[in-house]
């Protein structure tokens, strides 16, 4: 019987915070699709560096036992940790596998040199969408690159819900400034001059400290805005197939493939985003959701969702085309992906 990899997940799990963001969830995801692979495999949650004294010790001990390592870094760890784990791999003879997580690889190779010089010897990168790979291609001549989008593992068929003449938006993210909070509430506002009751708008997700006042004094201002706590991840779907389409104007330029994006198709709503640089390979403007300009976005966000509140015809088929293109992300996809180098 052929033996199994032995393969080190290698990222921020999470576990001790039990923070549940787009990080930590893909990282518990790529942990368990190896091992449904039928790879061998061990974790070290960067988290650690944080509590643990011997965390240095116990990585070292795991890069030495393992065959290849999946490492998935945000930025600190790609900075800092990565190149640590490059060098020992010249000594520990395991083969590196990296996973983006968003679409900012590029970016900051610009200011990293021995980055640029390393991860073009690794076993693969891993890029997240196809726009990422085009430029790591482009910029740094990159020949080990393969697509690999976010995913999802959740098998549900969602039910049509809609109230005629009534629109109902979600927001399912972390909450923060820089996700379009002020977008969102810009068109709060519109309702409310507008002496408006034909749309609800709830919130869902982590608050960041730094925003806490702010979202908390907004969302008392309005009758028809409620923050509904974070969502389990088991009950995702089943809520959002309640509303009508997620908000997601988000600041951030780079966003890879947002979780929460998934989740809509998953549940079967459309998404109304502003036009981040990946917003275009992930939304099919018009048929799973609207994509609205990515500066200045407030009267085009507002616009997309009155379009939306008068064209029901229209909203109910996207609803089907977005939970339609769910299946482009889900586990099964990405494991025949993986399946040639694991």
């Amino acid at each position: 019987m052929q033996k199994r990899e032995k393969v080190l997940v290698f990222g921020y799990f999470g576990k001790r915070s039990h923070i549940m963001e787009g990080q930590s969830v893909k990282t518990r995801n790529m942990s368990r699709l190896l091992r449904d692979m039928g790879c061998d495999v061990s974790e070290f949650d960067t988290e650690s560096f944080r509590y643990d004294p011997l965390s240095v010790a116990k990585m070292l001990v795991r890069l030495m036992r393992c065959d290849k390592v999946c490492v998935l870094p945000a930025h600190n760890n790609l900075k800092w940790i990565v190149p640590l784990i490059y060098i020992l791999s010249l000594v520990f003879r395991y083969k590196i596998y990296l996973f983006t997580i968003g679409g900012r690889l590029h970016i900051y190779l610009r200011s990293m040199p021995f980055h640029r010089f390393f991860l073009g010897r690794i076993a693969r990168i891993f890029n997240e969408t196809r726009l990422l790979g085009d430029n790591l291609r482009d910029q740094y001549g990159y020949k080990n690159l393969t697509y690999c989008p976010n995913f999802k593992f959740v098998d549900f068929t969602p039910q049509i819900h809609h109230t005629a003449h009534h629109l109902k938006l979600v927001f399912l993210a972390r909450i923060v400034a820089e996700k379009g909070l002020d977008v969102i509430f810009d068109y709060c506002d519109f309702l409310r001059r507008n002496n408006r009751s034909d749309v609800e708008v709830d919130f869902y997700g982590m608050i960041a400290s730094k925003d806490e006042d702010y979202f908390n004094t907004k969302v008392t201002e309005y009758d028809f805005v409620n923050y509904k706590g974070v969502a389990q991840q088991s009950d995702i779907p089943s809520i959002l197939e309640q509303y009508d389409a997620m908000a997601f104007p988000t600041h951030y330029p780079t966003e890879g493939i947002p979780g929460s994006i998934l989740d809509a198709y998953i549940s079967g709503i459309p998404v109304i985003a502003t036009n981040w640089v990946y917003a275009s390979e992930l939304i099919d403007d018009g048929k799973s959701g609207i994509i609205v300009p990515f500066e200045n976005s407030s009267d085009d966000f507002i616009k997309a969702c009155e379009w939306l509140l008068e064209h029901e015809e229209k909203l109910k088929e996207m609803k089907v085309y977005a939970h339609g293109k769910s299946r482009i992300y889900h586990a099964d996809n990405v494991k025949r992906i993986l399946s040639a180098y694991f």
